[in-house]
């Protein structure tokens, strides 16, 4: 669907046309003691890590009242650059109308999670955002934005996502997508409460060792009936000062994830108009799943400095507190245990993160 889309994209007139670049560079150390997992691919020393970003944005203007956008992004989970937005917008009698593969708006930062450049942490906390691996889908919305301050927007379709991690292929599909999502705006805050149903099935594709220097691969199906996630977030600026705190929760009929809740509260000061320090608090609630019985809780403080208004450089350190669970799952191997991040294993022992980011968009 998304490459018929971008095929009309491609016969649309070109005047009115805009580029955006956006990307990050990570330069890491996690001093991860245990040789079974991996968080950015940087153990015990320092170097480049995975966790980058890099895309392009192209939006083109069609008439006074429709324009249309596409995206192309490479990111630390997929293996080539992928098309990850193609839409069609159109503002009709005060409502704005989309049709494509467009970002799920369940969280504070949908719209702009890619750009690194344009979000306050260094990396966004796991415990909240690593609960919904679905990014996009394809389908339409209708949004609205009144001048009282409130807003909604009602969206549906389906979704198919990849995520690569260590020794295992994990692919989400939807059969369908519904959502609202209500907005609250005043002077120097905003907020959001959002609903999803869906029903999700999961492939999930890994490889163990069978001999030395040998591995197989077997695959799990799972379903999820009346998959249901509810999210909830705010965010107040003034005077300096930076408040943002989300919640989410997520429940289903199948005791793969039978339920899930996690909340972050972060609070920063900008000591000048480039200067950020930001503390982040977040931790898991619950964690009733096969796939992710471990719950976890991190504090998170990183400093942002704006070189200029397109490029910026955050540094920082993590200290992530595994509380350690193990849940007999349906697997060949008996157990399975996913931690910080989807790593594959549960770490038996807390850890810590300095990562150093450049990140930019223009």
């Amino acid at each position: 669907m998304k490459y018929l889309l971008l095929m009309l994209f491609a016969t649309l007139p070109l005047h009115a046309a805009q580029l955006h670049y956006f990307g990050s560079i990570n330069y890491a150390r996690t001093n991860l003691h245990n040789k079974n997992i991996t968080y950015d691919g940087i153990d015990n020393k320092w170097g480049a890590s995975n966790l980058y970003t890099a895309g392009i944005t192209v939006s083109q203007k069609i008439d006074e009242k429709s324009s249309a956008l596409i995206q192309v992004v490479h990111q630390k989970d997929d293996e080539e650059i992928d098309v990850d937005l193609v839409q069609y917008q159109r503002n009709i009698m005060g409502y704005r109308v989309r049709l494509g593969r467009q970002r799920l708006a369940n969280l504070l930062t949908s719209e702009i999670i890619q750009v690194n450049a344009l979000l306050p942490w260094l990396s966004a906390p796991a415990e909240v955002y690593d609960k919904t691996p679905i990014r996009s889908f394809t389908g339409v919305s209708l949004e609205r934005e009144f001048e009282s301050g409130f807003g909604f927007s009602l969206y549906g379709g389906d979704s198919q996502d990849t995520l690569y991690e260590k020794d295992q292929i994990t692919t989400i599909d939807t059969d369908y997508i519904y959502g609202t999502r209500l907005n609250f705006h005043a002077s120097d805050w905003t907020g959001y409460i959002n609903y999803i149903t869906t029903k999700v099935k999961v492939s999930r594709e890994v490889s163990v060792p069978i001999a030395a220097s040998t591995y197989g691969t077997y695959k799990l199906n799972y379903k999820l009936p009346d998959f249901e996630m509810y999210t909830a977030g705010t965010s107040f600026k003034k005077a300096g000062w930076l408040l943002n705190s989300e919640y989410i929760m997520s429940t289903s009929g199948n005791g793969v994830i039978r339920r899930q809740d996690a909340a972050y509260i972060s609070a920063g000061k900008y000591f000048t108009e480039k200067l950020l320090l930001l503390s982040t608090f977040s931790t898991d609630f619950t964690r009733e799943s096969i796939f992710l019985p471990s719950m976890q809780t991190s504090y998170a403080l990183n400093l942002n400095y704006n070189i200029d208004f397109n490029t910026v450089i955050k540094v920082g350190y993590t200290h992530v507190d595994v509380r350690q669970r193990t849940s007999v799952a349906p697997t060949p191997t008996g157990t399975s245990n996913l931690g910080y991040g989807f790593s594959p294993s549960t770490p038996s022992e807390n850890f810590d993160i300095f990562d150093a980011q450049l990140a930019f968009v223009f």
